[in-house]
């Protein structure tokens, strides 16, 4: 029975001795681990990606991660992204450290945006880590930071029409109709259409849109020129004209041209009515056919 109440006393006392220990040691200076990722990724937690077909749309942040303790330390780290079709990863994801003040160990954060992502989109990047000692009461402590990820504009233009050929008569006025698609992912909204070749145009009347275009990424519109062929007299024209379109934006950077072109293939005598001589033509036919008779 004596026996008994010995191991039971020495019991209890181990016991006492492990609750009291972690606030012993917990009083001792460095006992519980300092952590912080520092460098280039928290001093411009700021990046951009290039999303243009030739870019891969990568954003790279480096920093450092430091933690001072007595002891050896293990840190791990997760990161989470607010756009769902992004891809973020840090590596490495957990970091084991030996004593020290301070131990460090370099880390990375790669983010991966999608190519052709839109202009306005806008990542924020959550970096969440623990580090908690190596040792068997496991003091711990937590450490979160945001990066922030924009996407940089790009710029394509294509034009075309559906009719880039037209024939007409003389002196005419039509419409000349061409379809502007940007294939970039911002807003262009100083885009102009101009002739490139107009002192090609003499006697040729043209109206160009009165205002600047706006195009977001991804869409397109249909421009109007307007042209009247020139009033010349002329009893027998048969020619083509190219016409060469152009759309450029400063703001993008871009130009672009297209090449249309009129077939002009008549006559015109001003002020005289080409009916008129169709149907004089055909009663000085029927006169001379009754003659015959």
């Amino acid at each position: 029975m004596g026996c008994k109440l010995k191991i039971i006393g020495l019991v209890g006392i181990l016991f006492v001795s492990m609750l009291l220990l972690p606030s012993s040691v917990n009083a001792q200076e460095g006992t519980i681990p300092v952590a912080q990722i520092v460098g280039p990724m928290i001093e411009k937690p700021i990046g951009f990606a290039d999303v243009d077909p030739a870019s891969n749309g990568t954003v790279v942040f480096t920093g450092t991660l430091q933690v001072s303790c007595q002891w050896a330390t293990i840190t791990e780290i997760e990161v989470s992204c607010n756009q769902p079709d992004w891809t973020v990863t840090i590596s490495p994801a957990a970091v084991g450290l030996e004593a020290g003040s301070p131990a460090e160990a370099p880390v990375s954060v790669i983010v991966k945006v999608p190519q052709e992502t839109k202009f306005d989109k806008v990542g924020k990047i959550s970096i969440k880590g623990e580090t908690r000692t190596a040792t068997p009461w496991g003091y711990d402590t937590d450490f979160s930071y945001e990066l922030t990820v924009g996407v940089n504009p790009y710029y394509v233009m294509t034009i075309g029409s559906a009719t880039p050929y037209k024939e007409l008569p003389p002196h005419t006025i039509t419409t000349l109709d061409i379809t502007v698609r940007s294939l970039g992912n911002a807003m262009v909204n100083d885009l102009k259409v101009s002739i490139e070749n107009e002192n090609e145009l003499k006697g040729w009347v043209i109206l160009l849109p009165a205002s600047a275009i706006n195009i977001s990424g991804g869409e397109s519109q249909t421009v109007s020129v307007k042209i009247e062929t020139p009033r010349d007299w002329m009893l027998w024209k048969d020619n083509v004209q190219k016409i060469v379109i152009k759309v450029e934006s400063e703001t993008a950077g871009v130009s672009e041209t297209y090449t249309m072109y009129v077939r002009q293939r008549g006559t015109y005598i001003p002020g005289f009515d080409p009916t008129f001589i169709i149907i004089a033509l055909g009663m000085i036919a029927i006169i001379l056919k009754k003659r015959k008779k």
